[in-house]
């Protein structure tokens, strides 16, 4: 037995594919995973309640696709963003997280000269990750000692991938 006496956990999970035919959209489909969960127990150094340390909380994770009928052509985009509970230790708290989640788009071409060929633009959100590093002394009982804060974005990128046998 360790020094936690009791804690909850509870959440939702959610996946499917929405075939789009039926709304006149041929070819269109949206496939989404979806997890949304909390947690609590009372941290063994303050006695606060917390959630679980390092946990998903959320994660929203959403990909369209239309292969257009009738033709090798398909686009699509996809969406994903989750967010985290903050890692605990003896003297520090951190947080990271996505700020405003991260989108790609791509085109593709099933038959190009036998091969697969598709273009994916990515973080079409301009999206940041941010990190955040509290110090205690002497530990998360006392005082803050020190803060780190860091934002880094990727840009963004553009990629070609050819897929197939040579």
């Amino acid at each position: 037995p360790g020094n936690i006496d009791s804690a909850r956990k509870y959440g939702l999970e959610a996946k499917g594919t929405l075939k789009l035919d039926k709304l006149g959209w041929s070819g269109a489909r949206l496939n989404y995973d979806i997890l949304l969960q909390d947690s609590s127990v009372e941290d063994p150094l303050t006695r606060i309640q917390r959630n679980f340390n390092d946990e998903t909380l959320e994660e929203y994770n959403l990909r369209f696709r239309h292969d257009i009928a009738g033709t090798d052509w398909a686009w699509g985009i996809n969406y994903r963003r989750d967010r985290e509970a903050p890692v605990f230790r003896r003297r520090v708290r951190i947080i990271e997280n996505q700020s405003r989640g991260y989108a790609w788009g791509f085109v593709e071409h099933k038959d190009l000269f036998g091969l697969t060929g598709t273009v994916y633009l990515a973080n079409l959100l301009d999206s940041d990750r941010v990190f955040q590093r509290i110090e205690y002394d002497p530990d998360r009982t006392g005082e803050i000692s020190r803060i780190e804060n860091r934002t880094a974005n990727s840009g963004t990128a553009l990629t070609l991938r050819l897929k197939g046998t040579f």
